[in-house]
């Protein structure tokens, strides 16, 4: 089968299903009557899909429960500690636009792009700038 055919099913099984719940009880069925290699990649689609529904609930806890029944517990601590990482990385880019937002808005700042370098030399190493770059294109639109 097909990633074409694969994407066909799953939206024919999306159509008919009432609920996430229904869906993913379909696509198991499904999967009990393909070849297992075809059937893992269902069964990613599946994990990928709670993995989504997991992130987002805003209890903690709740998360990291559920990513050890999904993954195992390694698995959960890995993800529980890059969500951690992920959050501070988001307050310490919001900070910085901001930061960056004054400074574009001062009409008395004559050396914006100089003062905005420094500010994100500061901010972030080499590696995170890179990503820094597409997100002050992305603030700017």
């Amino acid at each position: 089968m097909t990633p074409f055919h694969r994407t066909i099913k799953k939206q024919q099984l999306q159509a008919i299903s009432v609920s996430q719940a229904d869906y993913n009880y379909l696509l198991k069925e499904e999967l009990s009557n393909i070849p297992d290699e075809i059937s893992r990649v269902y069964q990613d689609d599946l994990i990928s899909a709670k993995l989504n529904q997991v992130a987002s609930n805003d209890d903690a806890q709740q998360r990291y429960i559920t990513y050890e029944a999904l993954l195992g517990s390694e698995a959960a601590v890995r993800m529980t500690a890059l969500e951690q990482q992920e959050a501070r990385f988001n307050r310490k880019v919001n900070s910085y636009l901001a930061q960056r937002k004054v400074i574009l808005n001062d009409d008395s700042n004559l050396n914006k792009e100089t003062h905005i370098n420094e500010l994100r030399n500061a901010h972030f190493n080499a590696t995170e700038q890179k990503r820094v770059r597409s997100l002050e294109y992305i603030s700017d639109l």
